[in-house]
């Protein structure tokens, strides 16, 4: 996983940082935790992954997962909602439209 230079967090998740981080270095992912990453579909902007899913055999035997940026963290789906709508209303305003890329400087 990449993660974005200016990652956002939920507000529980900001308060779990160093935790949340510690175990994502080990692998080991919590089951209410959510990664907000750029959309693997072009025609979306952001999708909403829960971090079990990086525990299934099938990604930990793969790398398909390194390449995924990582844009923002939350805990709970709850969290990965709210933090989804902050991100869009903040590059709608900023920007006036929903390029994502251009928002988060991603060159690509």
């Amino acid at each position: 996983m990449i993660f974005y230079k200016k990652l956002y967090y939920g507000e529980e998740a900001r308060k779990n940082k160093a935790k949340i981080f510690s175990k994502i270095k080990r692998n080991s992912f919590s089951s209410d935790t959510y990664l907000i990453t750029l959309a693997s579909n072009p025609e979306n902007l952001l999708d909403i992954i829960s971090a079990n899913v990086f525990n299934q055999p099938h990604f930990k035997k793969q790398k398909n997962h390194e390449d995924i940026l990582v844009v923002g963290i939350a805990k709970g789906e709850a969290e990965s909602y709210e933090l989804v709508r902050q991100i869009i209303d903040e590059m709608y305003k900023k920007q006036g439209d929903f390029n994502i890329r251009e928002f988060l400087e991603i060159k690509g």
